[in-house]
């Protein structure tokens, strides 16, 4: 496994595919230099790749070499015969606004491999494609640098990460994950045809109504079987993917940075980096797809301190104190959460003097967090504390010494964000300032290290609008998207170093920012701010299309107010057994709640400690699908293979049908397992056609048989190898 480099071709060899691009030889129908792709899919070796001179002659046909020539590249730059997505559009200041890739030169570190390509007119502009190479995922990362070594101003109109190429005529369908609030991460599928497909969000952050994640297939491929392919975006802001089909029947997906109200000056000298654009190859599906995923992202993107531990018990003051936070509530509270074994306690929104001032409210808090934290600690538990850092309030200390750095047009009146529950009129900050920046992360450092907090959750509940920035060249001004998010990402990159066992969650609106770019720092997400746990199912299901399950937080899984959304009543059982899915979390008013109650929800928090490692740290199989089965099952199954957790959530039962058969995934078929169900009452054993003990083999060729009930009723199924 690894990469290997023969007579400028390149190939890539995981465990279960190949991924190979080679540098064209002038030809009849190719000229020389040209990076074109040669192979993605199953393993092959050196000697099995094509030609890449005349690989595309016989599809493009009448057409000529000039057509060829262009066809397949790594990085298409807008110019000459090409007609596809470009990677790159760049203008010079002597009127050409085009440019044409040849290779240069390559380097190679290990897995990480550098191929340097230069315009044809003018050599010194040149551009580094990298690919980082993880064979034990099948997947490479890829991104590239833009460096102006002319003497001439470079304006740049459009640069993407990269351009995947898919075997011709082997590409039918794209799945891809869209929505809005409250029904975020849906799964959406599209036969595609000879046309552009363009998935791309330009509210300023990456969701919710597209997210920067596609897959393609042959449309065959299912959860366990066929070849599927994936492309994930690690960028938070403003983004496209292209997938593009032409009308020889070949399929590529551009994507980067979206170019929509989008330019950068790039003076002699500079140069622009793109965001990594991850690509994968699954010969198991979908599922085998996620779970490749869910490992690159657990192994490699999240912080290891916090990946190497168990996800808390979550308790969220939101549902609870609202905005009637004060000292004496959390405290009350806190009493309560650590009688039934809460882990962790956040203080929602309400706590700070304003949002911009990041310190406590002295009225609410005379005595500060300090003592609050100290007496968490001493409870067993550990403080949180919700900001929505890019956002100040017109009343805060923040915003009379600073106005100008709202993010607005200084020609035009500010648009304010007016919130009546909160009694609150704010504006965006104008994180491209690097003042900004340094300011939000020298306040973000002091209330976190003078207050041990131990768990941070930003939130972002405004959609850029006004992105303005007059205090930049006019050349300069387009770049504001970009420059926001890279220091965004630089904030929690210097708090992340500095308190690696603090855990960050990324909420925006709901789950306006899931995507990879947000998971080098944050190992928590809120999945929706809809807690109806019926659509919580097809949610979590499109989530874990890309994320690992014990990323999925929430600010309340447990709630008094569950059906708020839909006005359905749904039972703590049925909420706590979804819950356990992800990462587990309480919002039920405590200090309102019976001592029966109380006592269910130490039962369901005990299970939960007593079980998360599972899914937390073992790998998933989507067993049934909410949409299409009467009940959603989502099993979880150790790397060893010894433990085994299956989630049983039904929606309703007809006509007398309780009995739900299925068959589980992923077992070592001579293993011996033993059954422990939780169901009726929650915490005692079940009497059902489950058997005690069973084979692996047993239990993924006959199966599984269930009893369902009525309406929302639930099974938590732990079997463990004796």
């Amino acid at each position: 496994m690894g990469i290997q480099i023969q007579n400028n071709r390149f190939l890539f060899t995981g465990r279960r595919s190949s991924y190979a691009f080679a540098v064209t030889k002038k030809s009849e129908h190719c000229e020389a230099g040209f990076l074109r792709h040669l192979h993605w899919g199953g393993i092959i070796s050196m000697d099995d790749l094509p030609n890449a001179e005349t690989l595309f002659r016989s599809q493009i046909g009448v057409n000529g070499p000039r057509r060829v020539e262009v066809q397949a590249q790594e990085y298409p730059a807008w110019g000459g015969q090409l007609r596809n997505e470009p990677a790159l559009k760049i203008s010079y200041e002597d009127g050409v606004r085009s440019a044409v890739l040849k290779y240069a030169s390559h380097e190679v570190q290990e897995n990480h491999l550098t191929v340097i390509l230069c315009d044809d007119r003018i050599p010194e502009l040149t551009v580094e494609l990298h690919y980082r190479f993880y064979p034990q995922f099948d997947l490479i990362d890829r991104w590239s640098v833009l460096r102006n070594n002319t003497t001439q101003k470079i304006r740049i109109e459009s640069i993407l990460s990269a351009a995947w190429q898919f075997p011709v005529g082997r590409i039918r369908r794209l799945t891809h994950l869209a929505g809005r609030w409250g029904k975020e991460h849906s799964l959406n599928r599209t036969i595609l045809s000879q046309s552009k497909i363009v998935l791309e969000n330009t509210n300023g952050l990456s969701g919710p109504f597209n997210e920067p994640f596609f897959c393609l297939d042959d449309g065959s491929a299912g959860e366990e079987y066929g070849n599927v392919y994936c492309g994930a975006l690690h960028w938070s802001g403003n983004w496209k993917i292209a997938i593009e089909k032409n009308s020889y029947d070949m399929c590529s997906a551009t994507g980067g940075i979206h170019d929509f109200d989008f330019s950068c000056a790039l003076a002699p000298g500079e140069s622009f980096e793109t965001p990594v654009f991850s690509g994968l190859f699954s010969p198991n599906g979908f599922g085998g797809a996620s779970r490749a995923l869910h490992d690159y992202q657990r192994e490699i993107l999240m912080p290891q301190t916090i990946m190497q531990r168990e996800m808390p018990l979550v308790f969220n003051s939101w549902r609870s104190l609202h905005n009637t936070v004060s000292e004496e509530r959390v405290l009350q509270l806190a009493e309560k959460a650590e009688s039934i074994g809460i882990e962790l306690f956040v203080i929602d929104d309400g706590w700070q003097k304003a949002l911009g001032d990041w310190t406590p409210d002295p009225v609410k808090f005379p005595n500060g967090l300090k003592k609050i934290s100290q007496q968490m600690r001493k409870s067993g538990m550990t403080l949180g504390l919700w900001a929505e850092i890019e956002s100040f309030e017109v009343k805060s200390d923040l915003y009379q010494r600073h106005p100008e750095w709202a993010l607005r047009y200084q020609a035009a009146d500010p648009v304010y964000v007016h919130r009546k529950d909160m009694g609150r009129s704010s504006l965006i900050l104008n994180l491209a300032i690097p003042e900004v920046a340094e300011y939000l992360y020298d306040s973000l450092d002091r209330l976190i290290g003078e207050n041990d907090i131990g768990y941070f959750k930003i939130d972002m509940n405004t959609y850029i609008s006004t992105p303005g920035w007059d205090a930049v060249p006019k050349d300069r001004q387009q770049s504001v998207w970009v420059d926001y998010v890279r220091n965004l990402y630089l904030i929690f990159a210097r708090l992340q170093r500095k308190y690696p066992d603090v855990i960050f969650e990324n909420c925006a609106a709901g789950s306006a920012r899931s995507d990879l770019g947000m998971m080098h720092f944050f190992t928590r997400i809120n999945r929706s701010d809809n807690q109806d746990t019926l659509d919580i199912l097809s949610m979590h299901e499109g989530f874990t299309y890309l994320h690992p399950a014990r990323s999925a937080g929430g600010a309340c899984h447990i709630s008094d107010e569950s059906g708020a959304v839909n006005g359905r009543s749904l039972p703590l059982q049925y909420q706590a057994v979804a819950g356990m899915t992800g990462s587990l979390s309480i919002a039920c008013n405590l200090c309102k709640a019976s001592g029966e109650k109380l006592q269910l929800l130490k039962e369901y928090g005990d299970l939960y400690k007593k079980i998360r490692h599972i899914p937390q740290f073992g790998d998933l199989y989507r067993i049934c699908s909410v949409s299409t089965s009467k009940a959603a099952v989502f099993e979880f199954v150790s790397k060893d293979q010894k433990e085994v957790c299956v989630v049983v959530l039904g929606h309703s039962t007809q006509f007398a049908d309780c009995g739900f058969h299925f068959q589980l995934k992923g077992l070592n078929r001579n293993y011996i397992y033993r059954l422990t169900a939780y169901g009726d009452n929650y915490n005692s054993e079940i009497m059902s056609p489950l058997p005690e003990t069973a084979s692996g083999a047993g239990l993924m060729e006959y199966g599984v048989d269930v009893p369902l009930k009525g309406d929302f009723d639930s099974r938590l199924l732990l079997y463990r190898n004796v």
